[in-house]
């Protein structure tokens, strides 16, 4: 098994990172879901959640979990569905504020 935490010039593809687009590009993430559903799920997908990290360049896939990663992915998907994270946020007053300050025009 590879270091994950040496990937300079190894192939490793956490698939919470790449599935995260949800939040900024709905229709890319939700292709790197399906793409990687389709081509890697009997390896990639347990009966825990997603494995830490695959190495497509040595067919590999870590032996372990990572409980963020779990975490990241059903909350960007459920928002992809119902847009409650969004929702939410812009309930609060300190968020609107700061976005207010932001994107203020000049």
């Amino acid at each position: 098994m590879q270091n994950p935490a040496d990937s300079l010039g190894q192939y490793l593809v956490n698939p919470a990172i790449s599935i995260g687009a949800v939040a900024f590009e709905k229709e890319i993430g939700q292709k790197s879901l399906r793409k990687f559903y389709e081509q890697y799920a009997p390896v990639l997908f347990t009966q825990y959640g997603f494995r830490s990290w695959i190495d497509l360049k040595n067919n590999d896939v870590s032996d372990g979990f990572t409980a963020r990663n779990q975490a990241t992915v059903a909350i960007l998907m459920e928002n992809a569905k119902s847009g409650l994270i969004w929702k939410l946020y812009d309930q609060i007053p300190e968020i609107n504020a700061t976005l207010k300050k932001i994107y203020q025009k000049k």
